[in-house]
């Protein structure tokens, strides 16, 4: 009992559940002392040799991941979110072609992009913004040719009401993760498709989450940590408000 407890213990790297678990089993609670002990040595040797279970699946998956301890010490405090974000911004409006779309996906390899009526002609200028919206929904609407118009003809409307939207957003939602690349994508588009207009203010995340130019990096750092953020927008060093919470 106690060397299979040892085992799981180092596999998993989890001390306190894998000791309930095992006297929950076998109801000895004379082991608990020699169970206690040998899961904590357990793991503490795994943690000196080899990555756990977890984490070994995390890496073969190619999942993003921080790590909890870069960038949190009062070292890095210095360095504030200006100093290294990406000020040369790529913007999709609210309504644009969808050839354009494709020429922008193509042309890029971000995961994300900003969306407003504005352009950013030089790095670090400020634009309004509207939303964002991710790569891969982005794909999944020209695949799926969602949302497509010609803006010469009479529009119709996607849905009536928010129950027809929600069906709507969790059919994208159903459609598998690993969407095709836009390379394999783009062929399938006839020239009639490309001449098009796609709508994106449905599907676009309005509400980002933002922080402010001077925040120190060590901030940034934790949202992403624990909010699970693949991208963030930097407000400038002077942002405008409406109200106060």
């Amino acid at each position: 009992v106690v060397g299979a407890a040892a085992s799981l213990g180092g596999a998993t790297r989890m001390t306190i559940s894998i000791t309930v678990l095992v006297m929950e089993t076998t109801g000895s609670m004379q082991l608990i002392i020699p169970l206690m002990l040998t899961i904590f040595f357990a793991k503490a040797i795994g943690d000196k040799y080899s990555h756990g279970i977890y984490d070994t699946h995390i890496k073969i998956r190619g999942a993003p991941f921080l790590e909890e301890a870069e960038l949190t010490g009062p070292a890095h405090d210095k360095l504030r979110v200006s100093e290294v974000m990406a000020d040369r911004l790529v913007t999709l409006q609210p309504v644009m072609k969808v050839r354009q779309v494709v020429e922008v996906l193509t042309s890029t390899s971000h995961g994300a992009f900003p969306v407003s009526t504005e352009e950013a002609l030089n790095p670090g200028d400020t634009i309004s913004l509207h939303g964002t919206i991710t790569r891969n929904l982005l794909v999944k609407m020209l695949t799926h040719r969602v949302s497509f118009f010609d803006p010469d003809q009479p529009r119709e409307a996607l849905f009536e009401t928010p129950g027809e939207r929600d069906e709507l957003l969790e059919k994208l939602k159903q459609i598998p993760f690993k969407s095709p690349s836009v390379e394999q994508v783009a062929p399938t588009i006839s020239r009639e498709d490309m001449d098009l207009s796609i709508d994106l203010t449905h599907f676009m995340q309005r509400h980002p989450f933002i922080v402010h130019a001077d925040a120190r990096l060590s901030r940034a750092y934790r949202l992403f940590r624990t909010m699970g953020l693949r991208h963030m927008y930097i407000t400038p060093s002077k942002p405008q408000i409406v109200g106060v919470v």
